[in-house]
């Protein structure tokens, strides 16, 4: 099999092959820029981008020798899927709905493309060649720019259906593709070019559609979080004027009980004194709130919460020991803590009353915060979604959402390690620089 026919087809080959590196190279950036920084560094990315992109060429090149000089994008995109491994987003479905509709966009792109040109007369194989890259470029550089400012997180229904349109897209394609190629003179301005072009604004539009759903449901849990601060916040109010109210009631009662010990004391009855000053002291301990740190947002969150808590007879393990100054606001605590003693709270709620437990560690060690919840669980997780363990209720577009709220805040000066036993469910926090 004769590779190439002619040395014009070696100059051909090597422009295709001076593509195929720009190409590949390009695709990992656009990986880079939608799906964040990779687990190597960039270098070798980038390396390992021009090594793909050379194989791909030179491969591509050698199993349609026997037609003629083509184009090497779908195959770059394929080979592409070496380096998906290699980045650091979590989110699988993303990363299956971009590479399929990048594929099938490369495909739709090449064949109305080369419907369009094959029949030109006198054309330059050289600029065809050019220009169509370019056009590929284009599409890398469009789909790199949307949503690179987000993360995209879509309900599964809303992915299976954008991913269903470029399934269909690419099955019609084919479809249509077999035809082209089965009928005399193939290479006709025909009614398949439209179509191609429609199908091929379709999926890029599918980039578009997938950016507005994740930005509807960013905003629907950023509406999910302040709802649920304003919950926090009347109860805050409400235990404010519960607890001026306590005071004033203590400052009632204690002036009562300093009268009747005093005159207890006038009567000199020992016995009878230090029976009324023990129940004195049960009364006044009574007033006490369960967490006392010195800290308002602290304190206020955390007796909320722990008050749930033993309105729901689960049992407590309280260990805090943080400084009044810490420097922890308002938001991070309701969303930590609001979040996570709520998935404690749903967790012991299925299990009987007797087995339910909850342990609570807060210390503070070289100007971090270290947070340690463990609590009863009926079972061990079964499935994960990356790091998070996926969300048990049937409606996971409005569930799920409470670790990655707390995720949001942890991340940019902390860690959050998540474990699971038979028995028990495991949250680790450290906050740094508090």
């Amino acid at each position: 099999m004769n590779i190439f026919p002619s040395i014009d087809f070696v100059y051909l080959f090597l422009l295709q092959f001076m593509f195929g590196l720009v190409d590949m190279v390009l695709v990992a950036r656009l990986y880079e820029r939608i799906y964040g920084r990779p687990a190597i560094s960039r270098n070798k990315i980038f390396a390992l981008a021009l090594g793909l992109g050379a194989i791909t060429a030179i491969v591509w090149r050698l199993i349609l020798a026997h037609h003629r000089p083509t184009s090497t994008p779908p195959a770059t995109l394929i080979s592409s899927l070496l380096l998906l491994p290699l980045f650091r987003e979590t989110n699988r479905r993303k990363k299956v709905l971009f590479s399929l509709v990048l594929f099938v966009v490369a495909c739709l792109w090449l064949s109305a493309y080369d419907l369009v040109v094959t029949p030109m007369p006198n054309k330059n194989n050289w600029l065809i060649e050019v220009m169509y890259h370019m056009g590929f470029w284009l599409i890398l550089e469009a789909t790199g720019y949307i949503g690179r400012k987000r993360r995209q997180v879509v309900p599964p229904s809303i992915w299976a259906l954008l991913t269903a349109i470029s399934v269909i897209s690419i099955l019609v394609y084919f479809g249509m593709f077999d035809h082209i190629m089965s009928r005399e003179g193939p290479y006709a301005y025909t009614i398949e070019i439209v179509v191609m072009l429609a199908l091929l604004f379709i999926n890029i539009a599918l980039f578009v559609l997938f950016d507005r759903f994740a930005a509807f449901t960013e905003s629907d849990r950023e509406r999910h979080l302040l709802e649920q601060q304003l919950q926090l916040q009347n109860k805050h109010y409400q235990q404010l004027e519960r607890l001026h109210s306590q005071i004033r009631t203590i400052h009632h009662d204690v002036r009562n009980h300093l009268n009747a010990a005093a005159t207890l004391a006038t009567q000199g009855d020992q016995g009878a004194l230090e029976h009324y000053l023990w129940e004195a002291s049960c009364q006044i301990g009574h007033y006490e709130q369960a967490v006392m740190t010195g800290n308002p947002t602290l304190d206020t969150i955390l007796n909320i919460k722990i008050a749930e808590l033993k309105q729901s007879n689960i049992t407590m393990e309280t260990d805090v020991h943080v400084p009044a100054d810490l420097k922890l606001t308002f938001d991070q605590a309701s969303t930590i803590f609001g979040n996570l003693l709520d998935n404690v709270r749903e967790a012991c709620e299925k299990l009987p009353k007797e087995r339910r437990w909850v342990r609570i560690v807060l210390a503070y060690v070289n100007q971090s915060l270290v947070i340690s919840i463990v609590n009863a669980t009926a079972e061990e997780v079964g499935a994960w979604e990356g790091k998070f363990p996926v969300s048990s209720k049937t409606d996971r577009t409005s569930h799920g959402l409470g670790l990655k709220s707390v995720l949001q805040k942890v991340e940019p000066n902390g860690s959050l390690c998540i474990k699971s036993q038979p028995e028990s469910f495991t949250i680790e926090i450290v906050l740094y620089g508090l």
